[in-house]
């Protein structure tokens, strides 16, 4: 794989296209028609003065213009730097340009009035780059050469890093993907997280490289996408899959109970893709939901539900799970063939795994994916990035004897009790979430909690729900120790969203805000 002759591919794929919403028109833009728009944006940027090696930030929400711009900007060899709408909502625009060092900084018109700001180096984003202004201070980055793009990520933690993202590593995990899975010209990929997140990014490169079909939407219109684009291929966090979980929950016990019997029988057909076509006849309502066309669904942003991917075996859809990081990309998956639920899979192939004394997991690579942090916190970039080819994921993981790797949990997210006990919350959380009807679990423990307590978000206000999680509580609390076990429970039906900020951008559960929220009821105050 070659990201300097990533949009010249454009012009061998006639048949490919990408398909975006126009308000609620569904798109089609053959490939040679994108080439065209990149192009034209690419001659702008160059009229205007800007050459390789120059920072150009991108600030904008999913659109086609924002892939216009951003193939344009790494066909000119600049450096893009991409920030996320709602994490850089409060954040100054002239206050970006300084920091990242912006000749230019592209902003969507919905940001421009969110903002009401100007600033020369800022521009209205647009198809083509019109109206760029023409830039005098024709100064390059000091980055490394292998740096391409500067991007963030939260994590877990809930503090915004800036990765510095390299060439090198982009294109040996495209190849590697390429290795793992054997995609086809009728293949396409659906999009719909923000854009500026990097493994949106190398999904992007991976589908115009490999010459199959991008759809592009948003995350609240991602049920419209699927209805109507009819992806092949989706990469999403386990949230999307949960949603389709509980509309076969919400079905009639018996009904539930016919198909999931009739699900196992299935299972036991010897002959793939007999198991498929059966599949897809009996179950047809759940495959038509996402489209119909599915062949690989594939998630990893944040721990799985077993009774997600059960469900989802039991239906005859190809659900996967993978890890990986943003410093790092994919370091393992499961995929047809080779799939172990409750394990992340096997390596990829692309790089080296060790376990360390603590139990973290660590990742080496010749091409790393990411070369350090643009700035910040010089301890956690010395606790990260080990030495120049080796990164610490902070994650506690152990492989079985066939070469699956089993996460643990967040090594950040030990819960060390007043007692001086360890205990790992994400084992316990994915046990409760197995109890039906349960949407999220989340153990807290340490600080201000004499012992572990529990919340429990249900779909709804139920006491044969409730009683059935104490069962299992009371039941994991027999297999701990005395001094572990989880005291209290507490329960409540508000769903975990991005927009009350109990999910980050990437889906993934911000204990802090939670904890907020709900601290006098676990505490015992209320």
């Amino acid at each position: 794989m070659d990201l300097a002759r990533l949009t010249d591919r454009l012009l061998d794929l006639p048949d490919q296209a990408i398909y975006f919403f126009d308000r609620t028109t569904l798109i089609r833009k053959p490939y040679p028609e994108l080439f065209a728009d990149v192009t034209r944006f690419e001659g702008n940027l160059r009229a205007a003065g800007i050459r390789p090696r120059m920072c150009v930030g991108l600030l904008a929400e999913n659109s086609y213009e924002w892939i216009v711009c951003e193939l344009a900007l790494l066909r000119i060899n600049c450096v893009s730097v991409c920030f996320s709408p709602d994490e850089f909502a409060s954040y100054s625009l002239a206050k970006l340009v300084e920091k990242y060092g912006l000749q230019l900084l592209f902003v969507s018109p919905k940001e421009l009035q969110r903002h009401n700001e100007q600033h020369d180096a800022v521009v209205k984003l647009t198809v083509n780059g019109e109206g760029i202004p023409v830039r005098f201070d024709r100064k390059e980055c000091s980055l490394d050469a292998d740096v391409f793009t500067l991007v963030f990520s939260s994590g877990t933690s809930g503090v915004l890093k800036c990765l510095m993202i390299t060439k090198s590593g982009t294109e040996e995990l495209i190849d590697g993907f390429g290795e793992l899975y054997k995609f086809k010209p009728d293949d396409a990929i659906l999009m719909f997280l923000p854009l500026s997140i990097f493994q949106q990014r190398w999904m992007l490169y991976t589908a115009i490289w490999y010459g199959f079909d991008l759809h592009l939407t948003d995350a609240p219109r991602v049920f419209k996408a699927l209805k109507e684009m009819k992806p092949t291929i989706i990469g999403a966090p386990p949230l999307l899959y949960e949603l389709f979980e509980r509309r076969f929950q919400s079905l009639p016990p018996r009904k539930r109970g016919l198909l999931s019997a009739v699900g196992r029988l299935v299972s036991f057909v010897p002959f793939e893709a007999l198991r498929s076509t059966l599949a897809r006849r009996i179950f047809a309502q759940f495959h038509e939901a996402l489209g119909g066309r599915v062949r690989l669904m594939l998630t990893g942003a944040a721990p799985t539900r077993r009774s997600t991917l059960e469900c989802f075996a039991r239906l005859g859809l190809p659900l996967y799970e993978g890890y990986g990081l943003t410093e790092t990309g994919y370091i393992s998956i499961n995929l047809p063939g080779r799939n172990r639920v409750g394990s992340v899979g096997k390596l990829v192939g692309r790089g080296r795994v060790s376990i360390a004394s603590d139990g973290e997991i660590i990742f080496a690579s010749d091409h790393p994916l990411s070369c350090g942090y643009f700035s910040g916190d010089q301890q956690e970039q010395r606790k990260t990035f080990l030495d120049g080819k080796r990164i610490a994921t902070g994650d506690i993981g152990h492989f079985d004897k066939d070469g699956y790797l089993y996460l643990t949990g967040r090594k950040k997210e030990i819960i060390v009790t007043q007692g001086g006990y360890k205990v790992h919350p994400e084992s316990l959380e994915k046990e409760i979430e197995y109890a039906p009807a349960v949407m999220r679990a989340v153990i807290f423990g340490g600080g201000e909690l004499a012992g572990l307590a529990a919340l429990v978000s249900l779909q709804a206000r139920d006491e044969a729900a409730e009683k059935r999680v104490q069962i299992m509580v009371d039941r994991l609390n027999k297999q701990l120790p005395t001094q572990t076990r989880i005291g209290r429970l507490i329960f409540t039906t508000k769903e975990f969203t991005t927009e009350n900020g109990f999910l980050n951008r990437n889906l993934k559960v911000d204990r802090r805000a939670v904890f907020a929220a709900y601290r006098s009821e676990l505490l015992g105050l209320e």
